[in-house]
């Protein structure tokens, strides 16, 4: 899937239009991955202040679903011999001067931090946290790195004994990051890049560490208690600074290629990484009742078994699930955040239909898109 094809797609938009016109949120794309290519469609409005309309090149912001990226560049680095999944990770990080502190952290592995094991905390969720967070709001220059932030979960009672319970936290991720620089020598943005961006041609696919990202429409907020802005944008640069999600997200995409990159990933007959989810899994409760690991949620689905993940950050929704009994995977963002348009299980579940509608109206057939329509 390569130099996969793509097209444009009426049934699809149809879908879209009426998922648009049901809550009222302000865009959205949708993508179908399959082997064979992928059909995409666009609603609403990428500025509904000026009137621009979203197109399926219109690039959103992913948040958490950039937690699939971390998994795989693990799995490259396991699989090339140069990571162990089970190895405690002081191997790695034990001569950070706040390694003693880290909660868990001499029993801590790999496979731990991945799948919501850890029995960290959220930094996001800390008192301590607050100031920091202002920072962020009061000049959108400001990012936090993943030191700073890992450093407010430092010295906290764990959760729980690490493999015994799920908790979901980005500082997890942000510390599995770290681990994935030192033993590489290279940054996280340069290992995606390498390793999967550039040999699957997944030109739409943008690092989330600036404030100026190629072809991002602005996201608009629901009402919050923090007093964010309406929109995420002014003057084309976004607002608040995204560097500081790093590995818990990082990355900004059309639904095409989030599509594209989670179909060459989990999908196939036989896929090695989404059986290395299964076994690597840890029970999850959260989001949705099934199974987590290596940065992919494995769940049930009157499709099968699904394999995927979702995100929120502030303006912007988005959802991704493989559903390989069919041979696709189905991607859906939205540009605005507020639940009482469209929730993280009104996306899960919107994919769903979008998938069902697939296979009902023969769109994907035989695990692969419908040979018609590209005639």
């Amino acid at each position: 899937m390569a130099s996969a094809m793509i097209f444009h797609n009426e049934p699809l938009r149809n879908l879209l239009d009426g998922f648009h016109a049901e809550r009222g949120f302000p865009g959205a794309t949708a993508a179908i991955a399959c082997d064979n290519g992928v059909l995409t469609a666009a609603t609403g409005f990428a500025d509904p202040d000026d009137g621009t309309p979203m197109t399926a090149r219109s690039v959103m912001l992913q948040a958490s679903v950039g937690k699939m990226y971390v998994g795989a560049v693990a799995m490259s680095l396991v699989q090339a011999g140069a990571l162990e999944i089970d190895a405690p990770i002081a191997r790695y990080l034990g001569d950070r001067a706040w390694f003693v502190r880290l909660p868990n952290g001499t029993n801590l592995t790999l496979r731990h931090l991945l799948n919501h094991s850890a029995g960290l905390h959220d930094y996001m969720h800390l008192p301590a946290f607050a100031p920091a967070a202002a920072a962020l709001l009061s000049d959108p220059n400001i990012y936090h790195a993943p030191e700073a932030l890992i450093d407010f979960i430092l010295d906290h009672p764990p959760l729980f004994a690490p493999g015994e319970d799920f908790a979901y936290t980005d500082a997890a991720f942000l510390v599995a990051g770290l681990i994935l620089e030192a033993v590489s020598g290279q940054t996280y943005y340069d290992l995606v890049r390498r390793l999967f961006l550039e040999p699957w041609q997944l030109r739409e696919t943008f690092a989330a560490n600036s404030r100026n990202i190629p072809g991002l429409v602005p996201g608009f907020r629901g009402p919050n208690p923090i007093g964010l802005p309406r929109r995420s944008m002014e003057g084309g640069l976004l607002t608040l600074h995204p560097g500081s999600e790093w590995t818990g997200g990082g990355w900004a995409s059309t639904s095409a290629d989030m599509a594209r990159f989670t179909q060459r990933l989990l999908g196939g007959p036989d896929s090695r990484y989404r059986n290395a989810v299964i076994a690597w899994g840890q029970g999850a409760t959260s989001p949705v009742a099934g199974t987590y690991g290596l940065g992919v949620l494995a769940s049930d689905s009157t499709l099968g078994e699904r394999y995927g993940h979702g995100g929120w950050t502030p303006g912007y929704r988005s959802d991704v699930h493989c559903y390989p009994d069919h041979g696709m995977s189905v991607a859906v963002m939205v540009n605005g955040d507020d639940p009482a348009c469209a929730s993280g299980d009104d996306l899960l579940a919107f994919g769903l239909r979008i998938a069902t509608a697939a296979v009902e109206m023969g769109l994907v057939q035989r695990g692969g898109l419908n040979a018609c329509l590209s005639a």
